[in-house]
């Protein structure tokens, strides 16, 4: 609306429209309204709150799984665990012809030199074929023993030089002995295979 000087006032034709508008709207025109606000207000509120939500079940999850792993490393680290000790072992004893001798004693012994300071050892009689069998020895230590021992070992210069499982077996009786041989070496089982099968020839011995 404006005014001239010495004239009446004029209310311009789009602000007649705008006010007739106004006018002619029910008066629950104004109640809806508010009702609206209110309603996209607890959805925007809603929307908020599901965000946070989700923000804060994400961050559980990651910190429950990083539990769990830590746990899972914590044990495997510190609780024993069953390992193969020494393998099962077939061992044949012949003399130098190549028959089988019965009655030798056969002697197996294993040690893990990383967490053992004791070795163990078996014996067992060959039978009519020179044959004897040991059965797969186990033990049971954790990671952290076998790491500290092998640490331990280097640091003290282990006499015998190894680190981790070993095995043998050698035979001896009736004024004769000899032991398993690879090539030119004793023969050395340092924790693989599961099984071994050794021929062992005696020859008189002391």
């Amino acid at each position: 609306m404006y005014c001239r000087e010495g004239a009446e006032c004029v209310v311009p034709d789009d602000a007649i429209d705008s006010i007739l508008t106004l006018r002619s709207r029910p008066k629950w025109w104004s109640g809806l309204a508010g009702l609206l606000r209110v309603v996209n207000r607890l959805q925007n509120t809603g929307e908020s709150i599901i965000s946070r939500m989700l923000r804060r079940n994400k961050i559980v999850l990651f910190v429950g799984v990083a539990l769990a792993l830590s746990f899972a490393v914590l044990a495997y680290w510190l609780f024993p665990v069953s390992s193969l000790a020494a393998p099962e072992w077939e061992v044949t004893v012949v003399d130098e012809h190549g028959k089988p001798v019965e009655g030798m004693t056969v002697r197996e012994t294993w040690q893990n030199y990383s967490v053992e300071g004791i070795g163990h050892e078996t014996d067992l009689q060959t039978d009519a074929n020179g044959r004897a069998t040991f059965p797969a020895h186990e033990t049971e230590y954790s990671v952290q023993g076998q790491f500290l021992g092998t640490l331990s070992a280097l640091i003290h210069f282990n006499v015998h030089g190894s680190y981790g499982p070993h095995a043998h077996v050698f035979a001896f009786g009736k004024h004769f002995e000899g032991t398993a041989t690879t090539g030119e070496y004793v023969t050395d089982w340092t924790g693989h295979p599961l099984s071994m099968q050794s021929r062992i020839v005696v020859r008189p011995g002391p």
